[in-house]
């Protein structure tokens, strides 16, 4: 039977430009730390991680990465739209942010 090291603890410390420092302590003794982004747009820390190939993750881990952000597009589209009708400014910047001229 395998048996897996249990997370024991979990801190997380703001550091610098706006991202997290995640420390985790498990059972074994072992310990693990990385950075989380405090706020994510479309693509999450691992989803860019998987995306980009810096995870050494299955090729099936990166295609569920791949859908997540498909499907985020499509809510994205809803939101643009609720944006421009009503808070067109923020509807303005947003557009702006994503759209060459």
């Amino acid at each position: 039977m395998l048996t897996y090291p249990l997370k024991v603890c979990y801190k997380a410390n703001i550091s610098y430009k706006g991202r997290y420092l995640l420390r985790s302590e498990y059972s074994n003794g072992s310990q693990e730390q990385r950075y989380m982004d405090q706020y994510r747009a479309i693509l999450t820390t691992t989803d860019r991680e998987r995306i980009s190939g810096e995870a050494d993750v299955p090729d099936s881990k990166r295609y569920e990465a791949i859908s997540r952000v498909r499907q985020r597009i499509k809510q994205l589209e809803h939101d643009a739209e609720l944006l421009k009708e009503h808070h067109p400014e923020l509807y303005d910047e947003l557009q702006s942010s994503v759209c060459e001229e």
